[in-house]
């Protein structure tokens, strides 16, 4: 059922009905970013002790300083050149994945997510055309 459909919009159900626009979904989205973040670190950390991924997001290092493995993950699903632009672009709320961690220790939850999705781009808003990316941290 698309003909009817007002694009860009958020549709579901039987029969199908306009939720949102794409652009109130995605400032929702957004909003609720931090939480769900910190939601993953919870769950992650409760199920495995430590924390060894970190979400590019959180990760201020020029592109060119990335490591081997920030690169590798950049590269995945052929994303590499989408991962690059939305890298550069980002506004970064904590200055690094130590301090984020540290705000995730403080305001412990129990609520469970497993990845954060960064959308590529200003038509992106199917999971398809989103990056998923991990790193992982140093050791100690």
């Amino acid at each position: 059922m698309t003909k009817d459909c007002v694009k860009p919009s958020v549709y579901a159900g039987v029969p199908c009905e306009k939720i949102s626009s794409i652009d109130d979904y995605y400032k929702k989205r957004k909003g609720l970013q931090l939480d769900e973040a910190e939601d993953i670190f919870d769950m992650y950390y409760q199920k495995y002790g430590n924390i060894s991924e970190i979400f590019f997001l959180f990760e201020n290092a020029p592109i060119e300083e990335l490591n081997e493995e920030h690169v590798r993950v950049l590269k995945l699903a052929d994303s590499y050149q989408k991962s690059v632009e939305r890298y550069e672009k980002r506004e970064s709320r904590f200055s690094d994945y130590s301090e984020f961690v540290e705000y995730c220790l403080k305001e412990w939850t129990n609520s469970w997510c497993f990845m954060i999705f960064i959308c590529a781009g200003g038509e992106c808003y199917d999971a398809s055309n989103c990056i998923f990316v991990f790193y992982p941290i140093p050791s100690n």
